[in-house]
């Protein structure tokens, strides 16, 4: 059984299943975006739906963050376009940024991953450590070195040797969030775990920082 929803002028297609094993109603979101509203053998469906009607926003919530994740060219918070334009007089490839769309020009034979992944990374190298002296010095911290890896498994990191590290995949996000990063790094120069006076501090720079955080969690 199949239940169109809409939701901010956006409709969905539930399917509904009736299953044995189920204690309790519930709403799964796959990765491909389908919607199943899992009902107990026991319980109607009338009962189910009224529970559906409870959960669209978080439903609203789930696909949002599935849509992020499936525009994988995306440059400080907004979904960029490509477009691949041949140069055959010349054998390396070029990148350009323009109104919102990257443009690449390759007489090579390399996927627009690569070559996307490849342009972030100097955006980052860029960016980054600039954004990280502006903020140190507005805030009063102090650090020995900044860098921009191809960290895969965190956001950024600090040493005991005040030194810090970023992931470039960081300019997919916002401003805001970079920041909530940076400043969650900087923080560590003063407190190296993350006991309530780390977070206190996070707090007293940046009050709203949960925001961000749930942000990258999601991401």
């Amino acid at each position: 059984m199949i239940k169109q929803v809409d939701v901010n002028n956006k409709s969905y297609n539930i399917v509904i299943k009736k299953s044995k094993r189920a204690k309790h109603i519930q709403l799964r979101i796959h990765k491909t975006g389908e919607i199943n509203l899992i009902v107990p053998l026991r319980s109607s469906i009338e009962k189910a739906l009224n529970f559906l009607d409870e959960q669209l926003e978080w439903i609203e919530k789930k696909i949002s963050k599935l849509a992020f994740n499936k525009n994988k060219f995306r440059y400080l918070g907004s979904r960029i376009n490509i477009r691949s334009i041949t140069d055959k007089k010349d054998n390396l490839f070029s990148i350009y940024w323009f109104d919102n769309e990257l443009i690449k020009s390759t007489s090579q034979e390399i996927k627009v991953e690569q070559l996307y992944d490849q342009w972030l990374f100097e955006k980052a190298k860029l960016f980054i450590p600039q954004r990280v002296h502006q903020l140190a010095d507005k805030y009063g911290f102090v650090f020995n070195s900044v860098k921009v890896k191809r960290l895969r498994s965190r956001w950024g990191s600090c040493s005991s040797k005040k030194n810090l590290s970023f992931s470039y995949r960081l300019m997919q996000f916002d401003f805001n969030v970079i920041d909530y990063v940076i400043i969650h790094e900087l923080c560590h120069l003063k407190e190296m775990n993350h006991s309530k006076a780390f977070w206190s501090l996070v707090r007293s720079v940046l009050p709203d920082y949960q925001n961000y955080k749930k942000t990258l969690s999601s991401n």
